[in-house]
């Protein structure tokens, strides 16, 4: 038996023990207030959504009104599912939630080159949002916020 333990061709041996987990450790203050900021930018999006709707543009005025709720639909919901991940702790979400950031970005862009004609309304709420989004970014990826998510994952 000595023998094949002693073998290099024997599998490697580890110490192995059941995780006992534990509770989740508190959300730090930085986080706390990155879900604040998001649930507002939330408020402001579907503002914005609504003004829209409200006020649309020729382009808009060419899609059908079921297609404009239903694609707005989604995205609330995709975002709701996102925010409350990042609340909870799963380091997914933050990371998703930094590359849509960087989309925004490009988003912004374009909504300068095309929205300039039609009014200030429509940039602020994009200019305001974009920046919210920035803001969340930074936070959530701040050395305090990584270790939590680190801990939260440990923890589970």
């Amino acid at each position: 038996m000595s023998e094949i333990q002693n073998s290099p061709y024997a599998p490697p041996r580890a110490a192995v023990e059941d995780h006992a987990g534990g509770p989740a450790p508190a959300r730090p203050p930085v986080v706390d207030r990155a879900v604040k900021i998001l649930w507002i930018g939330f408020g402001i999006g579907v503002l914005s959504t609504l003004y829209n709707l409200v006020f649309p543009m020729a382009v808009q005025k060419a899609s059908p009104l079921a297609l404009t709720l239903a694609l707005a639909a989604v995205g609330y919901a995709v975002s709701i599912w996102i925010y409350l991940a990042i609340g909870s702790g799963r380091n997914w979400a933050r990371i998703l939630y930094f590359i849509f950031t960087v989309f925004s970005l490009i988003g912004l862009l374009y909504t300068f080159v095309v929205f300039r004609m039609f009014g200030g309304v429509r940039v602020a709420f994009a200019l305001v949002g974009t920046l919210l989004h920035c803001y969340v970014a930074y936070l959530l990826l701040t050395e305090q916020a990584r270790e939590w998510y680190r801990a939260v994952k440990e923890a589970r």
